[in-house]
Order: C-alpha cells, then sequence, then structure tokens
C-alpha cells in the first residue's frame, strides 16, 4: 500500500499541483430504471477482474471537485437521456441493481497500471455480471470535464456493446479509427464513440466501425439490444389528437421532453386567448454557454388549428430555436424534434 500511494503522488506532481477530493454530490438520471451505470469518483480497488492479471488495481480518487463532478454527471446523463438507465453517482443504487444490468464506470487519477490513455473497458461487458468496471484516467485529461465527461460515455458505450465510429474516404478507404466529426460552432458535431473532444455536439450515431466501410454500426440499436434495457417510454404523443396540452399562465408556458430517437417528435396544443405577438424559446438541455454539453439540434414546426403546417423554425448555426411572430386567436400546435 506504501509502495502505491507513493507512485500516485509522484505522478500527481508531474502534472502539477496535487488534486484534493471533494465530497461526491449524490445524482440520479432516473431512479426507477433497473439498469445502472455508476460513476465512481472516490476511488475503488478492483480485484477478480479481467483487469486482474498482475494483481489488485488501487484506484485512486478522481481529483475533482465537486462542481467538476456535476458537470460530468450531468454530460454523461444526457448523453444517455434516451434509454431506460440510471447514470448515478449513488454506490447504493449501482450494488441494488442486477448484477448483469450495471457498470461501474471508475473514475480516477490512477492511470500507471495501464498506460496512457483517456481511458479503457472491455466491449460487451455490461452483461458480464461480475462486477468488471470500465475506467477514464481524470489525470491524463488534465481534470477536464468536458474531455473527461466525453470519455466516460465512450468507455461505457464500449461495455454496451459499441465498437468506434470509424471515418472513410468516398473510395472506403479508412482515414482514422476515431471519427472527429464535422462543422464547427455550436453546431460542430462528433460521434461519442469517436472523438468527441474537440466538438460542442456529440451524439449517437449509424456509421462504419474501424471493421470496414460497409460494417454500419447504428450505435441506438446496439445499445437497446441486447443489455436488458431500451429506451426511455415516450413522454409525449406525436398525433394531434393526444396532443399535449400547454397552458397559459400569466401569459406564459413552459413545457419540457425527452427526444429519445431521431424518429421521436412531442406535440404539443395551445390555445392563444387574443391576437398578438407569440415568442417561444426551445432550448436543449445543456450546461453552459453555446448549449454546451447538449445533445439535441432542435426542430420546432407550428401548425394552425386545423393542423396546416405555418413554418418550421431551425436556425441553421444553432441548437436552439426562437419563434417570433404574430398569430390571431385560436388552438395551434407545435412539433418538436431533433
Amino acid at each position: 500500500m506504501k509502495n502505491y500511494l507513493q507512485s500516485c503522488l509522484m505522478a500527481l506532481l508531474l502534472f502539477g499541483a496535487v488534486k484534493s477530493n471533494a465530497q461526491v454530490p449524490v445524482y440520479s438520471s432516473l431512479p426507477s430504471a433497473t439498469a445502472v451505470i455508476f460513476l465512481d469518483f472516490d476511488g475503488h480497488t478492483v480485484n477478480g477482474t479481467s483487469w486482474n492479471y498482475a494483481g489488485p488495481i488501487y484506484c485512486g480518487a478522481s481529483g475533482m471537485n465537486s462542481t467538476q463532478i456535476t458537470e460530468v454527471f450531468n454530460r454523461v446523463a444526457e448523453d444517455y437521456r434516451p434509454f431506460n438507465v440510471n447514470v448515478t453517482t449513488d454506490s447504493t443504487k449501482y450494488l441494488a441493481a442486477p448484477a448483469n444490468r450495471r457498470m461501474r464506470v471508475i473514475l480516477t487519477i490512477s492511470y500507471e497500471w495501464y498506460g496512457s490513455a483517456g481511458g479503457v473497458a472491455f466491449v460487451n461487458s455490461f452483461t458480464w455480471g461480475d462486477d468488471t468496471p470500465c475506467f477514464v484516467f481524470t489525470s491524463l485529461l488534465n481534470y477536464n470535464s468536458k474531455n473527461i465527461s466525453e470519455a466516460a460515455s465512450h468507455e461505457a458505450g464500449h461495455t454496451l456493446g459499441l465498437y468506434h465510429q470509424a471515418r472513410y474516404d468516398a473510395n472506403c478507404v479508412k482515414q482514422s479509427d476515431y471519427h472527429s466529426g464535422a462543422g464547427t460552432g455550436e453546431i460542430g458535431w462528433a460521434p461519442i464513440m469517436g472523438v468527441g473532444y474537440y466538438q460542442n455536439l456529440t451524439l449517437w450515431n449509424s456509421g462504419p466501425n474501424p471493421y470496414g466501410c460497409n460494417n454500419i454500426q447504428n450505435d441506438l440499436t446496439v445499445i437497446t439490444g441486447a443489455n436488458g434495457f431500451g429506451f426511455r417510454t415516450d413522454d409525449h404523443t406525436a398525433s394531434f389528437p393526444t396532443a399535449t396540452t400547454a397552458t397559459f399562465v400569466n401569459n406564459l408556458f413552459t413545457v419540457s421532453g425527452v427526444i429519445s430517437q431521431n424518429t421521436d417528435m412531442d406535440l404539443f396544443r395551445f390555445t392563444k386567448p387574443t391576437a398578438g405577438r407569440f415568442q417561444l424559446s426551445a432550448i436543449p438541455y445543456n450546461v453552459g454557454t453555446g448549449n454546451s454539453g447538449s445533445n439535441l439540434d432542435l426542430q420546432v414546426t407550428l401548425f394552425d388549428g386545423s393542423q396546416n403546417q405555418i413554418r418550421v423554425y431551425n436556425p441553421g448555426t444553432l441548437l436552439s430555436s426562437v419563434i417570433d411572430t404574430l398569430l390571431n386567436a385560436g388552438t395551434y400546435y407545435l412539433r418538436v424534434e431533433g
């Protein structure tokens, strides 16, 4: 134990100031879900798994403060929001879950046992039932909350059966095992299973994996196919007759929902009592400026009471959508998708 503590301290000194360990805030994204992804920030000893070819692995804590931990949780929870799985920092939720429906993601400063990488995981290990964890090496990611979040979602994705999303040219020649995305600014995107460090918007993708340009991996299909959980129950219908009613209170209404797939559409009905200006801001979940951490490029369509389309709102350079128009009194519908 003394040798382990000494080697960890030396590694920390190489990266700068020693990080203190914060009290880990307790969060759960979907407490009712049976399946669990546990973000473990406070250190863990790994024994009796396929990782232990050289004995126990002593993992120090993440070296992150509570603000950073909260951001990482929020980003990872948003990545897994479409699914019926609980992303949590609560070890009791992990321990209560079935052994073949849970994954411990160890976010740790301790990388020496493995080597230089942002993280590492065994593909398909989520359902092994033997508490094999995956790892994210926080010190090698310079304690950057965005990059640590991307690595955590990426490594957990491997445990759920995903390989990398790769990049090929038009002639089917592989350019990289890691697709780095496309675009710039707020709408610049990359696959979660590629490399998402350098883009604002990271997504589950359907594209070729590293084993051939015709080997198409649909991330959503893989995740929901063999891990004992599927998508969340749809929270709002896409049908006009059963649209969710948005009620004005003091000339305002607020609605929220989850767009789980690119085929998911949420429909809302509202009644404008008098003619005049109508303004609406549709904002995807985010953790900061520029819709940072969002997984959704919102499109909002406005319909009249007879279900005739009035206009589609989808700003080309923003993830959010804004409506500012004049409407007569009457019933209208809003369709939200992304």
